[in-house]
């Protein structure tokens, strides 16, 4: 699953999860080891680089919570950061764990099967492409299926990154006019300023 965090944002990817279908011989337990990564995408030459991952045995996975959305996450070792760049989000070993979404193109309507998308108010943008190539390896081949992704997720907090200019929320007043100032991540949010006294 490509995905972006946006120009003037930061996240920290906190943990990874795997998805533990429906469709597994023994529902929602996984059968096999999992590794998760986290990739830096460079789409112009269609590579990516590790950076960071989580390998852990199928009962490993299985002792994490099951969320509602039938993923199960565990907290990475060292908490990742990502600034703003092209970001790819993959697990390995699905061949007999069934994976997020196997059977929902095209014969199902796109999503039918979609899990928590958060984009963070803005901070990340999924591109809505899928990948898959072989174990061990960046996945370099696209699926033409948009929302065929999933097998891998991860949970995030979205950063506070320092305001450029005048900081979302100041209040302009001049006259008898006063504009608030929601700034760029507000967008279609409408607010009122009642001027009391003075």
């Amino acid at each position: 699953m490509d995905f972006n965090v946006n120009t003037g944002k930061s996240i920290t990817v906190t943990q990874l999860g795997v998805f533990a279908a429906a469709q597994n011989a023994t529902p929602f337990r996984l059968a096999n080891s999992h590794t998760v990564y986290i990739y830096q995408r460079t789409d112009s030459n269609n590579t990516g680089t590790v950076l960071t991952k989580l390998t852990l045995s199928a009962a490993s996975w299985n002792a994490a919570p099951l969320t509602a959305d039938g993923y199960r996450f565990v907290s990475l070792p060292t908490p990742l950061t990502l600034a703003a760049g092209t970001y790819s989000v993959v697990a390995e070993s699905f061949g007999t764990d069934k994976y997020y979404n196997e059977f929902s193109a095209p014969s199902h309507p796109a999503g039918s099967n979609a899990g928590d998308m958060n984009i963070g108010c803005g901070a990340i943008s999924f591109v809505d492409l899928s990948r898959f190539g072989s174990t061990g390896n960046y996945p370099t081949t696209g699926d033409n299926y948009r929302f065929q992704y999933g097998a891998g997720s991860f949970d995030y907090t979205v950063n506070t990154v320092p305001a450029v200019g005048r900081i979302p929320g100041d209040v302009v007043v001049n006259g008898n006019t006063a504009v608030l100032d929601l700034g760029n991540n507000q967008t279609g949010y409408v607010a009122t300023v009642t001027l009391d006294g003075g």
